[in-house]
């Protein structure tokens, strides 16, 4: 081997790998097998916005689009922020002439899908509000998914009246 032992090698080998710990990973995860393809769901959250509550509202409504770029399907099970004492996932459906909002105890997101949340639809319902943010403003929101796990987003405050 021109004078380089295989010792010399294997040393050089585990440096590389000690200094370069990622190298062995596919988005920050180890890799399971050589040339594994990670199968987990990849969530993405694309525009967060909640339009201003009118004056002495006591909720306000969040409303967003959740992608899956993975393999697997997934499931938003809740939400937290600072600002609310309950983030509640709610959808609303016409019922007999009468619009009714029913509480979710998950929402589905299918693999490789996307769940847009609607005025007039899904949303996720803040309640016990600490404080009431204004347009213009941006407040932090946890979702908590079945697979993904806790993924944070910022949301955008659109002015009053404004339809997401």
């Amino acid at each position: 081997m021109n004078g380089v032992r295989p010792a010399s090698l294997l040393a050089a080998g585990l440096l590389a790998a000690w200094l370069h710990p990622g190298g062995a990973r596919a988005e920050g995860r180890p890799a399971e097998a050589a040339g594994a393809r990670d199968v987990r769901p990849a969530i993405e959250v694309l525009a967060a916005v909640a339009p201003a509550a009118p004056p002495g509202a006591p909720t306000m409504a969040i409303y967003l689009q959740l992608r899956n770029r993975g393999a697997l399907a997934d499931a938003l099970l809740g939400a937290s922020t600072p600002l609310a004492a309950e983030a509640m996932i709610h959808a609303q459906q016409m019922d007999g002439g009468i619009m009714r909002m029913r509480m979710l105890e998950r929402l589905a997101i299918p693999a490789g899908g996307t769940v847009a949340m609607r005025t007039g639809g899904i949303h996720i319902m803040l309640a016990g509000m600490a404080r009431m943010p204004k347009a213009g403003e941006q407040f932090p929101l946890l979702l908590r998914f079945e697979r993904a796990g806790d993924l944070p987003a910022q949301v955008h405050v659109l002015p009053l009246g404004s339809a997401p």
